[in-house]
């Protein structure tokens, strides 16, 4: 059906409102997009109009019944949108080992939130680890093969804990190593 320029004017107040059904807001949005003034002058008007009500109408208090199930409908809408828990499984078939900027060694991002991260990570015999503070604790739990932090032999089955503030100086792949890295993703390398 073929609209009249009246028709569109029309519509012009309930698209302020945003009372018009989808049919009626596609086609007046569609004549907008060609250019016409006349309407487009008209919703401007309207929304000028539209913005000076709360200055023109009196001030009341609202009643308590129509306060509290506004507030009901607000704490509902909040508990909607609101993150819910949530589990997530990373299957090991989802996963592929990346190459580091470290030679010898590939690592396998499982988690990152908050600035701080859990990885698998693989290196080779001979890997020399650079030098390195920790912004936040780091936890080191080793899963197969073994290394040698900071002069110590860690081996599968060894969980190594690094306080905030602590400085790994020296740390070397005995033999191949896959070990559960959780870190601050920011630990400054010296």
């Amino acid at each position: 059906m073929e609209m009249s320029h009246e028709n569109f004017e029309e519509l012009c107040s309930l698209y302020v409102l945003n009372l018009l059904d989808e049919v009626e807001k596609e086609r007046l949005e569609s004549h907008l997009q060609t250019g016409c003034s006349l309407c487009g002058q008209i919703l401007k008007q309207t929304l000028e109009i539209l913005s000076l009500l709360p200055y023109i109408l009196p001030s009341e208090a609202l009643p308590l019944h129509v306060k509290q199930k506004l507030m009901e409908q607000i704490q509902t809408e909040m508990k909607e949108k609101a993150p819910r828990p949530a589990q997530h499984i990373i299957r090991s078939t989802e996963r592929e080992w990346l190459s580091s900027p470290i030679p010898g060694v590939e690592i396998q991002p499982l988690w990152s939130a908050g600035g701080r991260s859990a990885r698998l990570v693989k290196s080779q015999p001979g890997t020399v680890f650079p030098p390195h503070r920790h912004r936040g604790p780091e936890l080191v739990y080793i899963l197969k093969g073994g290394l040698l932090i900071n002069g110590k032999s860690v081996k599968a089955g060894d969980f190594c804990i690094s306080d905030p503030g602590f400085v790994d100086q020296d740390i070397q792949c005995e033999e191949e190593c896959t070990f559960l890295l959780i870190s601050n993703e920011d630990d400054e390398l010296l």
